[in-house]
């Protein structure tokens, strides 16, 4: 198996050897069948399988055959093309920061605004938002938002109130080439990953409101009307009294209502993990409300009407869009 008195060569054998026993040692093999069969899935694991430092950690097969080059330098092309991948939204992610911080900076520009009183509690949730939403809901915070984009198509002026991290906006964005977004949310941070996912031609289809709802209420905003409005996931973070203003203020300004929320739950397990949420939010964020509120009940009464409409998560979540009544 080695040439004669060739120390290294013969040292080579024996730690092959010892690896082997220690490797067969951990079987109780009864039979010389079982031994036999136990060396010979050794073998095929130690010549296909195991990676060999020495060999640029790949098995001796590979070296043998030739295909070194390939396993060797397909990882690294994977890994060059992610690092690029990574680097380029890095870039792209302090990019949007520094635009919205010039623009806070100036007080004001003509694609960004700001209230004087911003929710910042959410900039620490932004980074992991998106991840958490997936880890407890699975995709159907996701699947529920997109279920109602198609409504949207035609419209040319849309409102969206409390986009977050904007996973639906570029959707919405490319669904329809003539459509511009007044896009408002109370987090810098939410809004730098919001802008992170466009490109620059969509970027310049959205105008950044860096405020809270009640920036809708100022005087210089209550003449503005839109198509449509969507509050995805926002309208349970504002109390009842907040919810019939807003509801007053928009209703006469817009035609349809694109609404996905979580709805109020008569099922135990369903309102603990509701009231575990709204834990969760007053320990991260300053949202005084701690309850839902029938939203979509609300907007039925005042003679709305429901079109597209859904659950999600086993009824937790509500989708729908609502047509405004005639005048």
């Amino acid at each position: 198996m080695g040439a004669p008195y060739d120390l290294q060569t013969q040292g080579k054998i024996e730690r092959y050897h010892q690896t082997m026993k220690n490797a067969i040692k951990l079987h109780h093999d009864f039979f010389l069948w079982e031994l036999e069969a136990s060396l010979q899935d050794f073998v095929a694991y130690y010549n296909d399988e195991r990676h060999h430092e020495v060999l640029d950690n790949v098995s001796p097969a590979d070296a043998y055959f030739g295909w070194k080059y390939t396993v060797v330098s397909e990882p690294k092309k994977i890994k060059k093309r992610t690092m690029r991948k990574r680097q380029k939204e890095y870039l792209a992610t302090k990019a949007a920061q520094v635009a919205i911080k010039n623009c806070l900076l100036a007080g004001r520009s003509d694609s960004m605004y700001r209230s004087s009183h911003p929710l910042n509690g959410f900039d620490a949730l932004a980074p992991l938002y998106d991840h958490l939403a997936r880890w407890v809901f699975g995709g159907a915070i996701l699947r529920a938002q997109r279920s109602q984009l198609q409504t949207l198509e035609e419209s040319k002026n849309l409102l969206f109130i409390g986009g977050g991290s904007g996973e639906v906006l570029a959707e919405l964005l490319r669904s329809s080439p003539e459509l511009k977004v007044t896009y408002i949310d109370a987090s810098s941070a939410m809004i730098a990953r919001a802008q992170a996912r466009l490109s620059p031609p969509e970027l310049q289809r959205v105008t950044w409101v860096h405020a809270t709802h009640e920036i809708l209420l100022e005087p210089s905003h209550t003449q503005q009307r839109y198509d449509g409005v969507l509050t995805y996931f926002f309208l349970d973070c504002l109390r009842p009294d907040e919810l019939l203003t807003l509801i007053d203020a928009l209703e006469p300004r817009i035609r349809r209502w694109s609404l996905v929320d979580f709805v109020p739950q008569t099922r135990w397990w369903a309102r603990h993990l509701i009231t575990f949420m709204y834990l969760c939010s007053a320990l991260t964020t300053d949202l005084p409300n701690r309850r839902l509120s029938p939203v979509p009940d609300w907007l039925k009464e005042r003679g709305w009407r429901a079109t597209r409409e859904s659950s999600f998560a086993r009824g937790l979540i509500s989708a729908a869009t609502f047509e405004r009544p005639p005048d």
